[in-house]
């Protein structure tokens, strides 16, 4: 969810991009927008951004017409998480710990 000084800049930073009279805004101006937001290497979660504070923008003008259908980046998705030790590999390392006479639960 943007806040509002985020979806105020954003939506300043689309305006001074755009040059023209809001009125004229049509779709293929976001879809362009958000392509050259891409071309400039901008990461997937900042077109999204900038993309959702556009669609908050177009129902304030009343024109949801022009974020349909708009092509963009996909967010990168994380890295899957590693994968975690099986049973026979958690007995081994907490035999490791106890040989070596580490203790966790006494505090040493």
């Amino acid at each position: 969810m943007l806040h509002q000084s985020g979806y105020t800049g954003v939506i300043s930073q689309f305006l001074q991009w755009f040059k023209e009279e809001v009125e004229e805004i049509e779709r293929s101006h976001v879809q362009t927008y958000l392509d050259d937001m891409e071309q400039s290497n901008k990461s997937g979660g900042t077109i999204e951004k900038h993309y959702s504070a556009i669609t908050m923008f177009s129902r304030f003008l009343d024109k949801p017409e022009i974020v349909l259908n708009i092509d963009r980046k996909a967010k990168e998705k994380k890295e899957d998480p590693p994968e975690a030790l099986n049973m026979l590999e958690q007995a081994d390392l907490l035999k490791e710990i106890e040989a070596s006479g580490i203790s966790f639960w006494e505090g040493n």
